[in-house]
């Protein structure tokens, strides 16, 4: 792909968006799920696209690497080893990454710092430094951000090729849909455009001068291909219009809600965004942590000196603790535990430890201790979404909640959402795959051109003005100074886009670029 040039990139919120390419033109639809913990790609050709659904998506599941679950798996780990540190011929990234590698993790975080919420973990600034939430020394967070990315570009780059030939794919303009939480700065949007540019950059890969990168909401593109999903063959009966929806997406990082109004399902799915979303930095990560402040506070040095290998992102401890998220909540015997493998000198035998195999038992009890907090972070984000539902529209309309994401896959999540909605009338659904909702439905999106009719805006949008002061005009507590003019000026901020208000959309809300 060619340099994009030395300009910014365009804020996150244009007014007028660049028209897509002409409905006309034979283009490939590709979709980035970059993710928290996990990357997922899916493509799509528009050559006939008015028949296509979502079964005719494509997801690249055969990613490189001797780490995967089976032979395919939906995304690779958001991860990368740098080549002068890994001992390697190349930077390793996704299942490349081994135990011993000194690795990075979870840095799409970095890219939304100062974001804070009431629903954000805690402890997140703790992990800083420990292989997640950290950069090398000479990077920014858009610098590794675009170093992932880079190396997932190439990957995806050959697989593309293998699908469709190089020279098709070099004659064909690609529409990239890049997909972020709903709930991201301004900031951190523009800083995810400007990772994307600059991996396409340094990927060094040849591309149509028509190919384009643009943003597009971790919630509309779940709504886009759960809603399709239900919906699909013409059947209404699950999902009508006039229903009012309410998106729960639980990544590895962040959770995103936001309720939407079904306006339209046949010729095409049509949508508008009912509420003003929430979310906070709460995902699956959050148990990781609990995890890792268990593992201290059970065996102390004994596990803090462990070598990085043995205790990092890529360790077998990790995979082993991942294993045993996935399976929480599957069963209901509370007598049940988890074999862990970490090989730990000092730790003495316990019920907790078999210090002759280097096993690690995790029980019931203090797995579900490690579940409960972000469950009810998650909790209290749909309630937060009720009330305002409440205090909007006078009146409970939300009747259906649909739970996508990584995380969303959890039994223990899921019986614990089931039994929130059941005591308010609210119908739970989890579509089938739903860590690859997102990446599936922003491909799809970005096919049909679907978009909400309208959004709610997030923030105030003014201007501050100042004018001289006057004593007879203004009140005297919006006197200031002013170190430019020198002489005392009165100071006003006029809002012209208040925080909540509909909008009306042309296009996608994202920086778009041609590249």
């Amino acid at each position: 792909m060619p340099p994009f040039g030395p300009h910014e990139s365009p804020p996150p919120y244009s007014a007028v968006m660049e028209e897509p390419l002409n409905s006309t033109v034979h283009k490939l639809v590709v979709a980035v799920d970059f993710g928290t913990t996990f990357t997922g790609i899916s493509w799509v050709s528009t050559e006939g696209a008015h028949g296509k659904t979502l079964d005719d998506i494509h997801c690249i599941r055969d990613w490189p690497g001797p780490g995967r679950d089976g032979d395919y798996s939906w995304k690779t780990p958001t991860r990368i080893a740098y080549i002068d540190s890994n001992g390697a011929q190349h930077n390793a990234w996704g299942y490349e990454v081994t135990p011993k590698m000194n690795s990075f993790a979870w840095m799409k975080l970095l890219l939304d710092p100062a974001q804070a919420t009431q629903y954000d973990d805690p402890n997140l600034a703790a992990s800083e430094g420990t292989g997640v939430l950290s950069k090398p020394m000479n990077k920014s967070a858009v610098d590794i951000c675009a170093d992932y990315l880079t190396e997932v570009a190439k990957f995806a780059h050959q697989s593309l090729a293998r699908r469709i030939s190089i020279e098709v794919l070099e004659a064909t303009p690609i529409e990239f849909w890049f997909t972020v939480p709903a709930v991201w700065s301004d900031r951190a949007k523009a800083d995810t455009m400007r990772a994307a540019r600059k991996a396409a950059v340094q990927a060094a890969l040849r591309f149509h001068p028509d190919t384009q990168i643009s943003l597009i909401r971790e919630p509309e593109a779940a709504a886009v291909a759960t809603i399709s999903y239900l919906t699909k063959g013409g059947s209404q009966q699950q999902i009508k219009t006039g229903d009012s929806i309410l998106i729960c997406d639980c990544g590895g990082g962040t959770v995103d809600i936001t309720t939407y109004e079904i306006t339209g399902i046949s010729p095409q799915l049509t949508f508008e965004e009912l509420l003003v979303g929430t979310g906070g930095k709460c995902g699956s990560t959050y148990i990781d942590r609990e995890f890792i402040k268990w593992m201290e506070t059970k065996f102390g040095s004994a596990y803090t000196n462990l070598s990085w290998e043995k205790r990092g992102p890529a360790s077998r401890l990790m995979k082993d603790f991942e294993g045993a998220k996935r399976d929480f909540g599957k069963s209901n015997d509370t007598s049940m535990y988890w074999e862990l493998t970490a090989l730990m000198r000092g730790a003495p035998d316990s019920r907790f430890y078999d210090q002759e195999d280097g096993i690690v038992n995790v029980y019931y009890p203090d797995l579900k201790a490690m579940f409960e907090p972000v469950v009810k972070k998650i909790i209290a984000l749909l309630q937060s979404q009720l009330d305002a539902e409440r205090r909007q529209a006078g009146h409970a309309t939300i009747k259906t909640m649909l739970l996508v994401g990584g995380f969303g896959e959890s039994a223990y999540l899921n019986n614990a959402l089931r039994i929130w909605c059941q005591a308010r009338g609210i119908r739970l659904l989890c579509p089938e795959h739903p860590q690859s909702a997102i990446v599936r439905g922003a491909a799809l999106s970005g096919l049909h051109n679907i978009q909400p009719t309208s959004r709610r805006s997030r923030l105030h949008y003014g201007w501050a003005c100042h004018e001289a002061f006057d004593s007879l005009r203004h009140h005297p507590e919006d006197y200031t100074s002013s170190r430019l003019v020198g002489e005392c000026m009165y100071a006003e901020f006029t809002r012209y886009l208040v925080s909540g208000r509909l909008l009306c959309t042309l296009r996608v809300e994202a920086p778009s670029d041609r590249a």
